[in-house]
């Protein structure tokens, strides 16, 4: 059976398409998992118009499409974006869509727009004749998860503006290792802080070739979700821009959430860094595991609305509460 992961831009997006292809989504991704090559979903392949050969069309409503990265390794398929024809053919037409054979990432780059993007940056301040990310070599900036093809440009920056114009570029957990390269961490924790993994308990990453995407539903990914079954796609889908905080946890959200401790831990973070989110999730996450059906997880905040709304948004439909500064869960 074929596996199908969603990217966290799809589901941001959703809510901004036409209600007819809305409601075509989950039926086309309920037949792609019993059998993506069904005529019904009318996936075909765009080979001479796509830089990348794995890019795949997929038809939907009044003329919208659905861009599927196909394998070439495993059966795992990636939704990875949708919009109207000419836009969404557009949009795939120049990317890349690989798993990074060092960090295990899935990542989207375009080597053109990000080699331009940087040649018509404007850097206000004189560039820093011994930058950091220059005393890196070619091998250190692959471990850091900069794509093979795109050192060449990440080894033009010369200052912090320069780098912060490649932030809308490079994959999201790349540029967040090469900023704490730049703030003085070392490479090992500039990754175990970008992946939210210990070096010490990585495990190494086997990727046979370009397309091999037969790891993917086994690792951390902080842009890609497991959809498994209609109904957890309904409820991902009718969740709205909330639903994409509360289903794409940050590894390192994702570790606090499941931390195994016999007593109490602190977290630490500034405004907007997901510590919310994370408490949430612990909460469910401990309710879950509870012994006693009659025990319950009581949560207190100062964020009640906050949390209110993201209660409000969950399909765990064995989890109670009240608004109040306090909410108690059971299974």
């Amino acid at each position: 059976m074929a596996h199908l992961m969603m990217h966290a831009q799809v589901l941001k997006h959703f809510h901004k398409l036409p209600k007819k292809v809305q409601k075509k989504v989950p039926e086309l991704i309920e037949k792609f998992q019993i059998n993506p090559w069904d005529t019904a979903i009318g996936l075909h392949g765009l080979k001479e118009s796509m830089l990348d050969h794995k890019v795949r069309g997929a038809d939907l409503p009044d003329g919208y499409r659905a861009i599927v990265i196909a394998p070439e390794q495993g059966d795992t398929f990636l939704l990875v974006h949708i919009d109207s024809h000419d836009r969404s053919y557009a949009w795939a037409k120049n990317k890349r869509f690989e798993v990074h054979k060092s960090t295990g990432a899935f990542q989207i780059f375009d080597v053109q727009e990000t080699t331009e993007a940087l040649q018509d940056a404007v850097t206000p301040k004189p560039t820093v004749d011994d930058y950091p990310l220059q005393n890196l070599a070619d091998d250190d900036l692959f471990h850091a998860g900069v794509p093979q093809l795109l050192i060449p440009a990440v080894r033009q920056v010369k200052s912090d503006q320069e780098l912060e114009v490649l932030s809308e570029y490079l994959p999201p957990e790349c540029y967040e290792v090469l900023v704490g390269l730049v703030a003085g961490l070392s490479l090992d924790e500039a990754l175990a802080q970008a992946l939210g993994t210990d070096v010490e308990d990585e495990q190494p990453v086997t990727i046979v070739g370009p397309g091999d995407f037969s790891q993917l539903t086994q690792r951390p990914n902080r842009d890609l979700v497991v959809v498994e079954g209609e109904e957890t796609l309904k409820a991902m889908l009718e969740g709205g821009s909330l639903e994409e905080w509360r289903i794409f946890l940050h590894p390192q959200q994702r570790k606090i959430v499941e931390w195994q401790t016999n007593g109490s831990m602190s977290i630490t973070g500034a405004a907007g860094t997901g510590k919310t989110v994370a408490l949430m999730h612990r909460a469910v996450y401990l309710a879950k595991h509870l012994n006693n059906a009659k025990e319950r997880i009581l949560l207190t905040t100062f964020t009640t609305n906050r949390v209110f709304q993201l209660l409000n948004s969950s399909p765990e439909k064995k989890i109670q509460g009240q608004r109040s500064q306090g909410f108690a869960w059971g299974q």
